[in-house]
């Protein structure tokens, strides 16, 4: 369950990342 959560903000932030590199 921690891994998954952990995971899951790890894809956040590249997310947004790759966001606002592109804005």
């Amino acid at each position: 369950m921690r891994e998954a959560e952990n995971l899951s903000v790890e894809f956040s932030g590249i997310f947004w990342q790759k966001v606002g590199y592109f804005l």
